[in-house]
């Protein structure tokens, strides 16, 4: 009998072709995300653990997509949370069952962390009605379907931000749905963010909040907000959360040096903030100590200072930290990349003498191929 599932050679070599290159592009658009750290979406806070029992989405939380055109298209009621299905676990919706950030009405900053840029439509954000119904799921009715916030995208890609919304006022709790159009293909990201109005501060993304508030008021006195707390120890001027900087510029952070390499994301805060961030190096590069003609002293508080990171996250920022400022990575014990294991953030292996650490979830990924900003992999630098 002809084997029917072995089509290969029935196949015009064109259409192979289309095949293969199509399953390439599909590649690189499953490592061009985002989502909303600030106030933590559903998602985000899967991966941080303040959520649990969530799947796969905490370990890709920013591949949330679905398709565009909500709410007169767009993910089906039901599976507006999680984009149209793919992680079913954030369609899941009672009163209890996510971690919630405490917010006010009135002027509230969003911050978005981007793994690669798309040329951008809009970002929109919805909120839930009031007498919504908490335990049932999310559907076109439980939203009010004009947005309170827009944000036009013109067409550019986007660079790590923060956007300023007047949110309504409401009691108790909400969800916010912040949706990226992209304008570059047929899908759109959704992010459902749990909110409660009037509960205080936030306990599950105090330190992310506090950064978005500070890089808000970008005042000059903004040094005693800041989102760090562990102080600087470097010869650098202290790093700010709020500040404005550009490629150049030097600063120190939990005890060293660094210098801005990418301006848009330096000023960015939060994740980026440097040697605490989990994506700091996304955005900065690791300073020699006397950089601004003072000695720098190492300090171990890198990894200490993102416990309110997800594990894998702080394990990233403690290896990368190590690698800036001893000059090299520690590779002793350090198991070889295999292109057939499965990788999370976090992650470290060592391949032809470097050093890496994966930002999220991959498998077959080659390290020395897929390193550097918006890549699968972190390169921490030659082994020593």
């Amino acid at each position: 009998m002809k084997n029917l599932c072995n089509t290969r050679s029935s196949l015009p070599k064109g259409l192979a072709w289309v095949a293969v290159l199509g399953s390439l592009f599909l590649s690189q658009l499953a490592l061009a995300h985002g989502y909303v750290n600030s106030p933590g979406s559903r998602a985000y806070l899967c991966s941080t653990g303040a959520n649990t029992n969530c799947g796969q989405v905490q370990y890709e939380p920013q591949s949330v997509e679905g398709p565009d055109g909500f709410p007169s298209a767009g993910p089906i009621d039901g599976e507006i949370a999680s984009g149209g299905g793919a992680f079913p676990p954030l369609d899941v919706q009672s009163s209890s069952r996510w971690t919630k950030n405490n917010i006010s009405a009135g002027s509230n900053a969003f911050t978005w962390t981007f793994t690669a840029a798309h040329v951008t439509a809009d970002w929109r954000y919805y909120i839930t009605k009031s007498g919504w119904d908490q335990n049932s799921p999310l559907s076109r009715a439980s939203f009010d379907l004009n947005p309170f916030c827009v944000v036009q995208g013109n067409g550019q890609p986007p660079s790590p931000m923060t956007h300023n919304c007047n949110v309504p006022s409401r009691s108790g709790y909400h969800v916010i749905l912040a949706v990226w159009d992209v304008a570059d293909t047929a899908n759109t990201f959704y992010n459902a963010i749990d909110v409660n109005f009037g509960g205080g501060s936030s306990s599950s993304s105090s330190s992310s909040s506090s950064s978005s508030s500070s890089s808000s008021s970008s005042s000059s006195s903004s040094s005693s907000s800041s989102s760090s707390s562990s102080g600087g120890g470097g010869d650098c001027p202290q790093y700010v959360s709020g500040n404005t900087y550009s490629t150049g510029d030097l600063v120190s952070n939990v005890g060293n040096n660094y210098e801005c390499a990418v301006s848009g994301w330096c000023s960015a805060g939060g994740s980026y903030e440097p040697g605490v961030g989990w994506a700091w190096e996304y955005a900065w590069n690791g300073a020699a100590a006397g950089a601004c003609g003072g000695s720098s002293t190492s300090s171990s508080s890198s990894s200490s200072s993102s416990s309110s990171s997800s594990s894998s996250s702080s394990s990233s920022s403690s290896s990368s930290s190590s690698s800036s400022s001893s000059g090299g990575a520690t590779c002793s014990g350090l198991a070889v990349w295999d292109s057939a294991s499965v990788y999370t953030g976090g992650n470290t292996v060592q391949y032809n003498g470097v050093q890496y650490t994966a930002n999220w979830w991959n498998q077959g990924a080659n390290p020395e191929q897929n390193s550097g900003p918006w890549q699968v992999w972190t390169n921490n630098g030659a082994c020593n």
